[in-house]
């Protein structure tokens, strides 16, 4: 059974843990707000990065065009839209830029961002093909890391107000990103320049916690986009720089070289036995002539006996020369045939193995 003294023990441990839990709070959220505040000064410190001159602008091949709506109100134009085109305009026209990429959100069939930015380029002067839409910039967050992880950009000039330019470039130095800034110009009353900047306290604070606790990436990615010449990601490889053994040439195999070696070897032959019969021929001549020259010692001149015996020794001189061109000519036409039917060897010089 609780006695007095017990529960007043009970009330004064639950009333020093309370006051514990309440100082932990309180010195949480107070170093957690004196994060916030000194990240949302870092964001400020990317003024150094943003030029209000076009003259000091480094240059890139790609300018980042934020996207706003194109109107403040039905019939009333956005000035700050106005500004942005104005500033993009002014970059191309002056050489620091090659190619826009028009970033806004295109959630609604009714609402195009980076269509109407591009109609509004074209008529400040951009040539239709230097601009590149990009239909998923939602917020500036989606609009930057998409222009590294979609459209492939280490380095680009991002154009908007001066407030919006230090928020993307701090987006874009914490993605690896080398980013400088262009600012528009910043209309408005006093009013509206107060409401823009309690607007884009808090959206600071957002910046913060999706860069350094939630790490947020864009709504949307997609397949990579070429802007210009910028060279494609180098896939990785696992083939070796130097190439590990010479190039083999090509070369013949044991059989067609067996055959090759027996055609020479029939030609050969051929050969030999054209020569032998050319010999016999010329040998039968000699003796026929012989044979004549004996018969005119012991018998009477006779024209035409030797006439025919003149004709019988050419023809079979011709005979045998015949046949010997026919075999020779066979021996050629095999060789002919093995060779063509063979792989040559080839003898060129090899580039580099692994192309």
């Amino acid at each position: 059974m609780k006695t007095d003294g017990d529960q007043r023990s009970f009330n004064l441990q639950l009333t020093h843990f309370v006051r514990i839990f309440i100082y932990l709070c309180c010195l949480g959220s107070l170093i957690f707000g004196v994060f916030l505040l000194l990240a949302v000064f870092r964001i400020s410190s990317s003024a150094f990065w943003c030029h209000d001159n076009v003259n000091e602008v480094p240059y890139h091949k790609v300018g980042l065009l934020l996207g706003t709506s194109p109107q403040q109100a039905p019939g009333i134009p956005n000035a700050y839209f106005t500004a942005r085109i104005e500033a993009a305009a002014e970059l191309y026209r002056h050489k620091k830029i090659d190619f826009i990429l028009a970033s806004g959100d295109n959630r609604a069939m009714s609402y195009n961002e980076p269509r109407e930015m591009r109609r509004a380029l074209v008529k400040a002067g951009v040539p239709k093909e230097r601009i590149i839409l990009d239909f998923a910039g939602i917020r500036t967050l989606d609009s930057v890391l998409r222009a590294k992880s979609v459209f492939m950009l280490q380095d680009f000039t991002v154009i908007s107000q001066g407030f919006h330019n230090e928020r993307a470039i701090f987006i874009a130095q914490n993605a690896g990103i080398k980013a400088d800034g262009f600012n528009a110009i910043e209309p408005g009353t006093d009013f509206s320049y107060l409401k823009v900047r309690a607007r884009e306290f808090f959206a600071r604070i957002k910046c913060v916690l999706d860069i350094y606790f939630l790490e947020t990436g864009p709504h949307f990615y997609g397949p990579r986009i070429n802007i210009g010449d910028n060279a494609l990601p180098v896939e990785p490889s696992n083939k070796p720089r130097r190439p590990t053994s010479k190039p083999k040439l090509i070369s013949d195999n044991a059989k067609t070289l067996k055959e090759l070696a027996l055609a020479e070897e029939q030609h050969q032959r051929e050969l030999e036995a054209l020569a032998r019969a050319q010999e016999e021929a010329a040998r039968l001549k000699e003796q026929q002539n012989q044979n004549i020259f004996n018969s005119q010692e012991d018998l009477p001149p006779d024209d035409t006996g030797m006439a025919q015996s003149e004709s019988l020794s050419e023809d079979a001189q011709e005979q045998a020369q015949r046949e010997a061109e026919s075999t020779a000519a066979d021996s050629l036409r095999d060789i002919d045939r093995v060779q063509k039917t063979s792989p040559k060897k080839e003898h060129r010089t090899f580039g580099d193995p692994w192309d």
